[in-house]
């Protein structure tokens, strides 16, 4: 019965990793998806010469060139 408890605390504890990393992946992305939206908020309406860092960052974000 000791052996049971050991292949349960074992799956128990590689669960609780799964967990806790999806945890953080969800936190990671959810605090990119706020960072995009700032950014875009913020560039709104906004000529192409000013905030030069954040536009390239925001345009590599989508995958564009920022040259």
């Amino acid at each position: 019965m000791e052996v049971l408890h050991g292949i349960f605390v074992v799956f128990k504890f590689l669960f609780g990793l799964g967990a806790l990393a999806t945890l953080l992946g969800i936190g990671v992305g959810l605090v990119w998806f706020v960072l995009h939206i700032l950014a875009r908020l913020g560039l709104r309406n906004q000529p192409p010469d000013r905030y030069p860092l954040l536009r390239r960052l925001f345009l590599e974000s989508l995958g564009f060139s920022a040259r």
